[in-house]
């Protein structure tokens, strides 16, 4: 029997394995069912060796990228989640309601 899907919401806190058996750290900002059924999520430059070691809510001056990513990783619990808590350093620097309404389209890198 295959093992479920791991159950994610906005505001997740998850861990990403690295080379070398570090983990790095991101948040589920929204899930994006209009966007190809993304989840968008910000990712941090904290590296550890625990997933314990990770403050409950990464800083926000941690914050080195907003991408849509495909939910695969989520759901098959590669990125495992291991916090909730509310998303945040995105306000006022990516529109994400505008781009909502757009599906994405036109979207930056900067």
């Amino acid at each position: 029997m295959g093992r479920r899907r791991q159950q994610w919401r906005s505001g997740d806190i998850f861990t990403i394995p690295l080379s070398g058996g570090k983990l790095a750290v991101a948040q589920v900002f929204s899930a994006e069912p209009e966007a190809m059924n993304s989840a968008l999520c910000m990712f941090y430059s904290q590296i550890s060796e625990a997933a314990a070691s990770y403050p409950i809510r990464p800083p926000r001056s941690a914050l080195i990228s907003v991408q849509l990513t495909t939910r695969d990783l989520l759901d098959r619990h590669v990125w495992q989640v291991v916090a909730n808590d509310e998303p945040h350093g995105i306000s006022g620097r990516l529109p994400v309601e505008e781009l909502r309404a757009v599906g994405f389209v036109g979207a930056k890198i900067r």
